[in-house]
């Protein structure tokens, strides 16, 4: 691989401890020569100088740092007040950086290889993604709430709709295509949406995405229930192969650096001590 893997993260001020360790961790699997964009919304200098340094820390990694502040998301509301408008900054990559990039949110931790991810065929299509898990659980109980994403993704099936939380992006095929670029910078037309960015782009590119194997956005303690849902629904097998999580992703609103009930610790121990480890090796490292 002779191109730098490229990494983009972004938070806010009150993420930020967690997002640095997901980039921590992205890095720490990732090729020497890494390029790193993050997006900071009104980070103070505190937290940039503890980003610079955390990424110091790996040589051949350059950082390319925007920052970004709650007026460039024009007058979007956030639907929940556990997603915060800086999920929106990806939608900017296109606009910043070009070629093949990953974003990566930052309540995850990377426990696998990057490289691989990188070498995909994405056969011009503009974005690589996981389907949705909570999506597939809907569509598996015929749930009620199933209608909501049969809208978004019309005339193509729920089972379509992928999680916005691990995505790679080819840039420059977005890029030919300037009206796409508009659209997804367009904030005025998030009104309705229950998962901001990612009903956006669901419904942007419904049917233009790869999807990938369910180990690059693994849910925390779900991996087992994750491949016997795809199997159970006939999803293609190459998207259920029964390999260890490479990105684990901890969504919801329980995460593991809060305080956490007995059935949570329970049914994803390994994964949260690993998290926690990770989170004491960060902390010792940017103490001030």
């Amino acid at each position: 691989m002779t191109q730098p893997v490229q990494l983009a993260f972004a938070t806010d001020a009150g993420f930020f401890e967690p997002t640095v360790l997901a980039l921590v961790s992205a890095l720490g699997h990732c090729p020497a020569k890494t390029k790193v964009i993050f997006m900071g919304t009104d980070l103070s200098v505190e937290q940039t100088s503890k980003l610079r340094e955390a990424i110091a820390q790996f040589d051949q990694t350059d950082l390319l740092y925007h920052a970004l502040s709650q007026s460039d998301f024009g007058e979007a509301i956030p639907p929940d007040p556990q997603i915060t408008l800086t999920a929106l900054a990806r939608l900017f990559l296109p606009s910043i950086a070009q070629g093949r990039i990953l974003y990566i949110d930052g309540d995850t931790l990377t426990c696998g290889a990057l490289a691989p991810l990188f070498e995909v065929d994405m056969y011009g299509h503009p974005l690589a993604a996981v389907r949705d898990q909570h999506v597939l659980r809907q569509v598996y109980k015929n749930k009620p709430d199933l209608s909501y994403f049969q809208e978004i993704m019309t005339p193509h099936p729920a089972t379509s709709y992928f999680n916005s939380g691990i995505l790679l992006m080819d840039l420059d095929v977005i890029k030919a295509e300037p009206e796409v670029i508009q659209k997804m910078q367009d904030f005025a037309a998030f009104e309705g949406y229950r998962f901001l960015d990612q009903d956006h782009l669901n419904r942007l590119f419904a049917g233009r995405v790869l999807y990938l194997p369910h180990r690059w956005n693994s849910v925390w303690g779900r991996a087992k229930y994750q491949s016997r849902l795809w199997q159970t629904l006939g999803l293609p097998e190459a998207e259920t192969a029964d390999e260890e999580p490479a990105i684990v992703h901890f969504t919801g609103p329980k995460k593991p650096w809060k305080k956490l009930r007995l059935s949570t610790l329970t049914q994803s121990l390994l994964i949260i001590l690993k998290y926690r480890w990770a989170q004491h090796r960060l902390r010792h490292l940017l103490k001030d």
